[in-house]
């Protein structure tokens, strides 16, 4: 399983350290601004600023969640596996 949390941001400055400092985030961090597209955001983040989006091994998004109890996502993660 890989979790990956993809900062939406709108400039290249987004301080991702902050971000994992301030939230105590331990995986990857990723800034969809790096090539100006948006591509990431325009595909994934249609729910909304704090949405958990689950995506299979083949990118396409099984559900969307913006609020969820760490049990049943951890449920909803192991179904995919």
């Amino acid at each position: 399983m890989t979790l990956v949390t993809v900062a939406v941001a709108t400039c290249p400055s987004s301080d991702l350290e902050q971000i994992r400092t301030t939230y105590g985030i331990t995986w990857p961090l990723g800034n969809d601004y790096d090539d100006g597209t948006m591509d990431i955001a325009q595909k994934y983040a249609s729910q909304g600023d704090g949405t958990i989006v689950l995506i299979d091994k083949t990118f396409h998004i099984i559900d969307s969640y913006t609020t969820i109890t760490a049990s049943t996502l951890s449920s909803k993660i192991n179904q995919l596996l």
